[in-house]
């Protein structure tokens, strides 16, 4: 009876795990083991299996991937954010664009407040693609006034 207990325990945190990780909005669902650090020798393996334990989560720290196009910031974010959403964190992926025309939406229509609180409910919030289309003033201060609420 323990046995099939541990069982149905098991299947419903595994079932709760892939939901989490459906409703991230992840582009494509790649692990770390995907990853071709040979190819990116520059990229510190041991400190991307280190930010895998997550242990930046319990020090509230942000983690910020910079480089060229092409480099593998995209399959690392997301790697890392489908270990945090099958260890049942609450994540969420989104592009800077679509984030800032979320924002000036809201703020358009008057709604601004409950979407800063929407996305400040996350754990993990990935924004890509930050730097590759200009942001305006207000973009930005939509974007600040975010982090500054997270």
């Amino acid at each position: 009876m323990l046995d099939l207990t541990e069982k149905e325990i098991e299947f419903k945190n595994e079932r709760a795990s892939k939901i989490q990780v459906a409703v991230s909005a992840f582009p494509f669902e790649k692990g770390l083991e995907d990853f071709n650090f040979d190819y990116q020798p520059s990229i510190n393996k041991k400190q991307i299996y280190d930010l895998a334990t997550l242990r930046f989560l319990e020090n509230k720290e942000n983690i910020l991937f910079y480089g060229n196009s092409g480099v593998g910031k995209t399959h690392l974010a997301v790697s890392l954010g489908i270990v945090a959403a099958k260890k049942r964190y609450i994540t969420y992926f989104i592009s800077c664009h679509d984030l800032i025309t979320q924002l000036n939406k809201a703020h358009s229509e008057n709604r601004l407040e409950a979407k800063l609180k929407h996305y400040a409910k996350y754990k993990i919030l990935i924004i890509d693609e930050i730097g590759y289309l200009p942001i305006d003033k207000q973009g930005a201060n939509l974007l600040f006034q975010l982090i500054a609420k997270r």
